[in-house]
Protein backbone atom coordinates (compact mmCIF):
# COMPACT_ATOMS: atom_id res chain seq x y z
CA UNK A 1 0.00 0.00 0.00
CA UNK A 2 2.18 2.74 -0.96
CA UNK A 3 1.87 5.97 -3.52
CA UNK A 4 4.99 6.61 -5.53
CA UNK A 5 5.20 9.61 -7.56
CA UNK A 6 7.96 8.64 -10.44
CA UNK A 7 9.96 9.96 -12.87
CA UNK A 8 11.70 7.22 -14.84
CA UNK A 9 13.40 6.70 -17.99
CA UNK A 10 12.63 3.28 -18.04
CA UNK A 11 9.08 1.42 -17.21
CA UNK A 12 8.62 0.86 -13.49
CA UNK A 13 8.71 -2.28 -11.85
CA UNK A 14 6.77 -4.19 -9.30
CA UNK A 15 7.12 -7.54 -8.11
CA UNK A 16 5.55 -9.27 -5.09
CA UNK A 17 3.57 -6.14 -4.35
CA UNK A 18 0.10 -4.93 -3.96
CA UNK A 19 -1.64 -1.79 -3.48
CA UNK A 20 0.87 0.16 -5.27
CA UNK A 21 -0.07 3.55 -6.71
CA UNK A 22 1.50 5.15 -9.15
CA UNK A 23 1.59 9.05 -9.99
CA UNK A 24 3.88 11.51 -12.04
CA UNK A 25 6.69 13.07 -9.94
CA UNK A 26 5.03 16.13 -8.49
CA UNK A 27 7.90 18.43 -7.37
CA UNK A 28 9.96 21.00 -8.06
CA UNK A 29 12.97 23.22 -6.47
CA UNK A 30 15.11 26.58 -7.70
CA UNK A 31 17.24 25.12 -10.50
CA UNK A 32 15.31 21.73 -10.75
CA UNK A 33 14.80 21.77 -14.90
CA UNK A 34 18.83 21.93 -15.35
CA UNK A 35 19.46 19.47 -12.41
CA UNK A 36 17.37 16.99 -14.70
CA UNK A 37 19.14 17.64 -17.75
CA UNK A 38 22.18 17.77 -16.17
CA UNK A 39 21.41 14.08 -15.19
CA UNK A 40 20.35 12.70 -18.80
CA UNK A 41 16.83 13.18 -17.92
CA UNK A 42 14.46 14.64 -20.30
CA UNK A 43 11.87 16.59 -18.47
CA UNK A 44 9.06 16.05 -21.21
CA UNK A 45 9.86 12.33 -20.95
CA UNK A 46 8.87 10.40 -18.17
CA UNK A 47 7.41 6.54 -17.70
CA UNK A 48 5.84 6.79 -15.15
CA UNK A 49 2.89 5.02 -16.27
CA UNK A 50 4.06 2.39 -17.89
CA UNK A 51 4.36 -0.19 -15.15
CA UNK A 52 5.31 -3.52 -15.42
CA UNK A 53 4.12 -6.28 -12.85
CA UNK A 54 6.19 -9.59 -12.61
CA UNK A 55 3.38 -11.52 -10.76
CA UNK A 56 0.70 -10.27 -13.24
CA UNK A 57 1.22 -12.46 -16.37
CA UNK A 58 -1.81 -11.28 -18.14
CA UNK A 59 -1.63 -7.78 -17.23
CA UNK A 60 -5.25 -7.28 -14.96
CA UNK A 61 -3.20 -4.27 -13.34
CA UNK A 62 -4.20 -6.06 -9.94
CA UNK A 63 -1.51 -4.82 -8.02
CA UNK A 64 -1.56 -1.63 -8.42
CA UNK A 65 -3.65 1.38 -10.07
CA UNK A 66 -3.11 4.86 -11.51
CA UNK A 67 -3.28 8.23 -9.98
CA UNK A 68 -6.06 9.70 -12.14
CA UNK A 69 -6.77 13.75 -12.77
CA UNK A 70 -9.45 14.47 -10.36
CA UNK A 71 -7.00 13.00 -7.22
CA UNK A 72 -4.68 15.99 -5.39
CA UNK A 73 -1.09 16.21 -6.87
CA UNK A 74 -0.26 19.31 -5.27
CA UNK A 75 2.99 20.59 -6.35
CA UNK A 76 5.43 19.74 -4.21
CA UNK A 77 8.28 22.58 -3.13
CA UNK A 78 11.17 22.47 -0.18
CA UNK A 79 9.97 23.91 2.91
CA UNK A 80 10.32 28.05 2.32
CA UNK A 81 10.59 27.84 -1.32
CA UNK A 82 6.59 28.03 -2.42
CA UNK A 83 7.56 31.38 -3.78
CA UNK A 84 10.20 30.68 -5.97
CA UNK A 85 9.50 26.99 -6.61
CA UNK A 86 8.61 27.01 -10.34
CA UNK A 87 11.13 29.20 -12.12
CA UNK A 88 11.94 30.12 -15.22
CA UNK A 89 14.33 27.28 -15.60
CA UNK A 90 11.53 25.38 -14.87
CA UNK A 91 8.30 25.55 -17.06
CA UNK A 92 5.32 23.62 -15.85
CA UNK A 93 5.64 20.37 -17.98
CA UNK A 94 3.84 17.96 -15.07
CA UNK A 95 1.95 15.59 -17.61
CA UNK A 96 -1.36 15.56 -18.01
CA UNK A 97 -1.64 12.17 -19.11
CA UNK A 98 -4.97 10.67 -19.06
CA UNK A 99 -4.22 6.90 -18.23
CA UNK A 100 -7.40 4.64 -18.06
CA UNK A 101 -7.65 2.56 -14.80
CA UNK A 102 -6.48 -0.82 -15.29
CA UNK A 103 -8.94 -2.43 -13.08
Amino acid sequence: NCTLYLHCKTEPIIETSSGMRFASFNGAYPGHHKAMIAANLKPRENNWHKVYDFNDPNKTGKNWSIFQKDEDMSLWCQVGDAESCVTDDFPHYLPNVNVPRVR
